[in-house]
Parts: structure tokens; C-alpha cells; sequence
């Protein structure tokens, strides 16, 4: 499989493998500035081959489409989350976008 392509790989074993560089959804792609914690939304953030998808970061609500659309497109060829999440609220903490 080549590097560019969404599916996991395989090692030598047939085993899939997922690789993080494709499967990211990294917190610098999207606005965290707020003035409220109603500008806020909680949203998944971090490495999709880590299993869970939970709620744990949060981003400005402006940008929550464009995270949803990623979300998606990241998500492709990944396992559903087995895990059980938290309900964290989002807060605007100094300005930035972040959860309780």
C-alpha cells in the first residue's frame, strides 16, 4: 500500500497497521480563539490508530464543519472506537478553546 493512500497497510504477517501521519487530526489545522466557552465546541483531536476517537480537545464552533469533513476523510479504513468517552464540556480558558 503505497504512503498516500488512507487504507492501512500490512505487515509482512498480513496483520493491518495503521499509520499516524494519515490518520491525525492535529489541534494547529483549526481556530481555537474564543471569547465565551459558547464559542467552543468539543471535538476528537489526536492519532485515530490510537482506538479511541473520544471528545478530549476542543475547537472554535466556526471550524467544527471543516473537523467533521477531516474526521471523516481520516477516518477511512479505521476501526469504529470501542471506547467508552467521557462527556467533557468545552471552556474558553485564557482565550483558547479547551475542555473541563
Amino acid at each position: 500500500t503505497s504512503s498516500s493512500s488512507a487504507t492501512p497497510a500490512s505487515t509482512s504477517t498480513g496483520t493491518p497497521t495503521c499509520d499516524s501521519s494519515l490518520h491525525t487530526i492535529s489541534p494547529s489545522d483549526y481556530d481555537l480563539k474564543c471569547n465565551d466557552a459558547s464559542d467552543c465546541v468539543a471535538v476528537f483531536l489526536g492519532d485515530l490508530c490510537q482506538g479511541c476517537d473520544c471528545k478530549l480537545g476542543a475547537i472554535n464552533a466556526n471550524d467544527l464543519a471543516k473537523h467533521d469533513a477531516d474526521l471523516a476523510a481520516k477516518s477511512n479504513g479505521i476501526p469504529p472506537s470501542g471506547c467508552g468517552c467521557p462527556f467533557l464540556p468545552p471552556v474558553c480558558n485564557a482565550g483558547q478553546c479547551d475542555v473541563q
